[in-house]
């Protein structure tokens, strides 16, 4: 994506490389075992497929009249596929920097 000019970052890039790869965080997957093990996802990405829906925004008919408030909804699809169930495999370990966590 490019915003005048200049390359944005991509969402949970870390600037990081493993074996030449870039590195992403994401704080939905989630630590394995008692002793809190990281996971790490390997993913070949010519075999994953992503779909995504466009952004439909509604309002709801029933109106907070009480408040005078209106709910609105804006909402996507999204589907990952993997065309190879090998094409993803999963590295866990103590060795590897702990996963996020949110307060």
């Amino acid at each position: 994506m490019k915003l005048s000019g200049k390359v944005a970052p991509i969402p949970g890039f870390t600037g990081e490389k493993l074996l030449n790869t870039p590195v992403f965080l994401d704080g939905n997957i989630p630590t394995t075992g008692s002793g809190a093990k990281t996971q790490i996802l390997v993913s070949h990405m010519p075999e994953i497929f992503t779909l995504a829906s466009s952004p439909a925004l509604r309002a709801f008919p029933d109106t907070e009249a009480n408040t005078l408030s209106v709910v609105i909804q804006l909402y996507g699809y999204v589907g990952v596929v993997a065309r190879h169930a090998q094409a993803t495999q999963i590295l866990s370990g103590a060795a590897y920097v702990p996963s996020p966590t949110f307060a």
